[in-house]
């Protein structure tokens, strides 16, 4: 099989509300039909007031099952509304991948507040 170059944008969130030192997870991303190089960016928006998120993700074969794979490294830790490089909860965070069918991303809220999430996972 061909190795495509295209770029897919999966919104994996949108305006999400959050509850205080909530979690919460996308929609399985079923990685088969398009993460053919392995290049993984998550464009990440966070809005509310004394709040701090965590971003990981967790993989999965059978798209029941969704693990975090030993020894992978997060998407972002203590991203919050003063984050990213304008320091107004926005940014592109790119990051390294295990290998799977099916992909969730985990956001867990750590500061005690009720953010609202929009997020745009980009695959290649």
């Amino acid at each position: 099989m061909p190795i495509h170059n295209d770029i897919v944008v999966k919104r994996v969130f949108d305006a999400v509300q959050m509850a205080p030192n909530g979690t919460s997870r996308s929609d399985a991303v079923d990685l088969g039909d398009f993460a053919q190089v392995g290049n993984f960016s998550l464009q990440l928006e966070i809005r509310g007031t004394g709040t701090t998120i965590d971003v990981t993700y967790e993989l999965s074969n059978d798209k029941q099952t969704f693990l975090t794979p030993l020894g992978a490294g997060g998407i972002v830790y203590n991203f919050w509304t003063g984050s990213g490089p304008g320091k107004d909860g926005n940014d592109i965070i790119v990051f390294d991948c295990s290998f799977a069918r099916y992909m969730q991303v985990k956001i867990v809220e750590i500061g005690g507040g009720g953010p609202t999430i929009t997020a745009l996972l980009a695959v290649q």
